[in-house]
């Protein structure tokens, strides 16, 4: 996760998940985590304080968000935590800005931009070029602009 307040990042959190479960061959082929990697990584509960922390007051923000906020919905409904934050779709707030370009999917945006990642499909290097996305969005559009799309994005919910 990384937290943006006022353009600056301003918190940064990255860590590995155990699932409880094993971890599925196909995930393993599209983000390259095993359950080596997992085994002695913390579990969700352990982490959940550092996570309400740095979500706290926050808008959600992700690509296809609703996948990625389903998982943590999901997560914090099983320790009891109610985790409802407003949301925000970048693959929307692309399509809305961009709508003349076919592709909105990351892997799209990553290569029409020449964006930088060491790792895709992980969180951390996810929410780092989402970062990037944002800041190419504020430089080549204007504020009201941006604002418009997000607030097109909400009212279509």
């Amino acid at each position: 996760m990384i937290r943006v307040e006022n353009h600056r990042v301003v918190g940064e959190y990255s860590q590995l998940v155990d699932p409880g479960t094993w971890i599925p061959s196909q995930i393993t082929a599209l983000t390259g985590i095993t359950d080596d990697d997992v085994t002695s990584a913390p579990t969700f509960r352990s982490i959940s304080d550092d996570l309400l922390e740095l979500l706290d007051g926050a808008v959600f923000v992700a690509h296809n968000a609703p996948f990625d906020y389903g998982f943590l919905q999901m997560e914090f409904d099983q320790i009891g935590i109610t985790f409802r934050p407003r949301i925000l779709d970048t693959v929307r707030l692309s399509r809305r800005l961009y709508p003349s370009v076919r592709g909105h999917k990351l892997s799209d945006i990553i290569e029409r931009f020449d964006l930088q990642t060491e790792a895709r499909h992980r969180a951390y290097d996810d929410a780092k070029v989402l970062w990037d996305f944002y800041r190419l969005m504020m430089a080549e559009f204007d504020l009201d602009t941006i604002e418009a799309a997000i607030r097109a994005q909400r009212s279509a919910r």
